[in-house]
């Protein structure tokens, strides 16, 4: 009689398959939340690295980013906007125009080596093509910025892509860098599309959403 009590206790605590297929079903709810958390994490602390602030006032060295280096068209990019580039250069020729890309990466030494990049975004130190997320990009049809057909294409088209224009016309008070029609930053889709929106640049952009630690300065 004890061991046939026993027995029935024993059974008792057994669960029920369905019971135990509930208890799966609950352990995957969870697991599944728990990486929809940290993926969501992740997307938010790699957008911040893609707006850092590097400009005048912001050394490149002074960022926590490191690029991760690809090449597209035989030129080095930080792996991070390298199919989006390909994309935006894609489909820029495919509506009729020329676009050749003529800088991405450049090192310290590259820049201190090279003397035709003594303009002001070319700044040894304080280049965003140190951090391997500008691009330079020429019309090869046409030399004239003011009359570029793929740089004024670039202009209206490139923040679908995630990049925007870094040095627009009459800025130079924001970012300490003269106009530049040629100079892309890759910021991702989100804070291009804002930036586009908004008609700012990243200066202000940083200010009002990442890198609190940059300083921005707005010189009178």
């Amino acid at each position: 009689m004890a061991r046939e009590a026993r027995r029935r206790k024993t059974a008792k605590k057994r669960l029920s398959p369905a019971a135990k297929v509930l208890g799966a079903f609950l352990v995957l709810i969870l697991i599944g939340l728990v990486a929809l958390r940290v993926l969501a994490w992740r997307g938010q602390r790699v957008e911040g690295q893609m707006t850092t602030l590097v400009n005048p006032w912001n050394s490149s060295e002074a960022t926590e980013y490191r690029p991760q280096l690809t090449t597209v068209q035989g030129v080095q990019v930080d792996e991070a906007c390298a199919q989006a580039l390909q994309n935006m250069l894609a489909d820029c020729a495919f509506e009729g125009n020329a676009p050749v890309l003529d800088a991405g990466y450049l090192s310290r030494n590259d820049l201190e080596a090279d003397p035709t990049r003594s303009r002001e975004e070319d700044a040894a130190g304080y280049s965003e093509h140190e951090l391997g997320l500008a691009v330079d990009i020429r019309d090869d049809e046409n030399s004239d910025p003011a009359s570029s057909a793929t740089l004024q294409w670039l202009q209206d088209n490139a923040w679908r892509y995630g990049f925007i224009l870094r040095y627009p016309q009459g800025a130079e008070e924001q970012t300490g860098v003269p106009y530049c029609p040629w100079h892309y930053r890759y910021v991702g889709e989100s804070a291009a599309a804002q930036i586009q929106q908004l008609n700012i640049t990243l200066e202000e952009y940083a200010t009002m959403f990442y890198n609190d630690s940059a300083e921005v300065v707005f010189e009178k």
